[in-house]
């Protein structure tokens, strides 16, 4: 494997192992344990988001390296895969995803929408349609999840997977939400399995989500 991709991976891992080792100062009781869980939980979340910004950079160097993707396309999923570190740090911690984030998100499809009509000379009506088919399938999966779980999902996850078809496409943003239907299947039979949670528990959906875009740019999205 090449350095530039095994690099953040071995970051990752260390980062993963660094929680594993502190799993039980984390859940001390008493004074002192809450006071030494609070820095080392401070300090695992610095590791883990200095961590996610090299994982997300050999995201692109794979897209545009490995699968031969244009510049300006391995740009754009670089990009997204840093918008959905803040977004999955705060889903993760709130269980909100904030609407400034959301934001910023519809700021790079406008930058990236200006990018391919006046710098690439792609046609309007054709990146408009691809945007378009991406919200409605991003928002429109999110939205029946909303109906059918009754609270189950947010309306921040339907503006999150909306965001995310504006800017991947309906068929980028259709294979993230496959990979995190996986994903959060598999993580919600494992701990129900360990009787750490039921049917009702809410997921925060941001971390899978950015899990997710990484493994399909992994896979070649």
């Amino acid at each position: 494997m090449e350095v530039w991709v095994s690099a953040p991976l071995v970051l990752a891992a260390a980062a993963a192992v660094l929680f594993y080792n502190n799993r039980e100062t984390l859940r001390a009781d008493g004074p002192l344990g809450q006071k030494c869980g609070a820095v080392m939980r401070r300090k695992n979340a610095v590791v883990a988001l200095l961590c996610a910004v090299p994982v997300a950079e050999a995201a692109f160097l794979v897209s545009y390296f490995y699968y031969g993707n244009g510049v300006p396309y391995a740009v754009r999923l670089l990009c997204v895969c840093e918008w959905l570190i803040p977004v999955a740090y705060m889903d993760y911690k709130k269980r909100v995803i904030p609407n400034v984030l959301i934001v910023a998100g519809l700021g790079l499809f406008l930058a990236f929408f200006a990018v391919d009509i006046f710098v690439l000379r792609y046609e309007a009506l054709d990146v408009l349609k691809s945007a378009g088919g991406g919200l409605l399938l991003g928002a429109g999966v999110f939205v029946l999840c909303l109906l059918v779980t009754k609270g189950g999902m947010g309306m921040g996850d339907v503006k999150l997977f909306g965001v995310l078809g504006l800017l991947l496409g309906w068929d980028g943003v259709f294979y993230v939400i496959l990979h995190s239907a996986v994903l959060v299947a598999g993580y919600g039979a494992v701990m129900m399995l360990r009787k750490k949670m039921d049917r009702k528990t809410m997921l925060p959906i941001g971390p899978f989500a950015w899990l997710s875009m990484l493994v399909s740019v992994f896979l070649g999205l």
